[in-house]
């Protein structure tokens, strides 16, 4: 059963609703966010894969190049280095080589999920056809000449 009262005060009402605990009854109907019935009719799926291949793909990149940089800030470390200076080395390493890669990586993450929106909202269907196009035009402008990519 659900309960409702009201509490006023000068400006606004409001209403408070609370459930008594009833076991092994329905519970009060949710819209659920997280698990859609047809993702085929999902308006925000372009935003969503745009941003998940970013982040992925600069999260990807930015942990393997750091891995890198951290390797090469250790055999940078000189016997005369103090503890402070040996840290800074090592995070300057990790962190410089890290930006490098995830720059990259994020960026081809951005131009497969805006290509293949473009190619689900042309087609009007998304099936591997629209991956298969994608990811040949990502690499393609990727590895294009300056001038080229100068436009993106």
């Amino acid at each position: 059963m659900m309960t409702t009262n009201q509490i006023a005060d000068s400006t606004t009402r409001i209403t408070i609703c609370r459930y008594r605990y009833k076991p092994y009854t329905s519970c009060p109907p949710r819209r659920s966010t997280f698990f859609r019935k047809n993702p085929a009719l999902s308006a925000a799926r372009g935003d969503e894969n745009l941003t998940y291949y970013t982040g992925i793909g600069y999260l990807a990149g930015a942990s393997v190049d750091a891995a890198k940089g951290l390797g090469s800030g250790v055999k940078s470390i000189e016997s005369t280095d103090t503890l402070k200076l040996k840290i800074n080395r090592v995070l300057n390493g990790s962190s410089q080589a890290g930006r490098q890669l995830g720059n990259r990586c994020g960026i081809i993450g951005l131009l497969y999920a805006g290509l293949e929106s473009g190619m689900v909202a042309a087609r009007d269907t998304d099936d591997v056809i629209n991956s298969v196009v994608a990811g040949l035009g990502t690499g393609a402008i990727y590895k294009a000449d300056y001038p080229c990519r100068h436009f993106l």
